[in-house]
């Protein structure tokens, strides 16, 4: 696989991350993925067919596993504890049972050692 570098990169960065499209390249048969930040390219890549195929299937994996993910993080605020039976009826009862964290909400324990008790 060919790797072309692309000119330095300007001071001026647009926000958004790079975007990576992928065109057939009808004079070579083959197929190039374009990265640009903004209008500007800064890599190239030639693939054969093979190549791309491989890289279409990774795409799809990405996708659908990204897609399930989110699926699973939506259905329930409490997170895999919603699965347990009778697990919404005790954390209604108990007074002050912490919430399991989701992905969208983290939380740190600070663990000490035996010797600061």
């Amino acid at each position: 696989m060919l790797l072309l570098n692309a000119a330095p990169m300007s001071a001026q960065t647009p926000d958004a991350g790079p975007t990576v499209t992928v065109e057939y390249d009808a004079e070579s048969g083959g197929y190039v993925k374009v990265t640009r930040v903004g209008d500007m390219v800064i890599d190239r890549q030639y693939m054969t067919f093979e190549e791309y195929q491989d890289y279409q299937m990774t795409e799809l994996m990405k996708k659908y596993w990204n897609e399930r993910s989110a699926t699973t993080d939506s259905a329930s605020d409490d997170g895999l504890l919603s699965r347990i039976p009778g697990f919404s009826e005790i954390s209604k009862k108990v007074d002050g049972l912490p919430r399991y964290p989701t992905s969208a909400s983290t939380q740190r324990v600070a663990l000490t050692s035996p010797s600061s008790w």
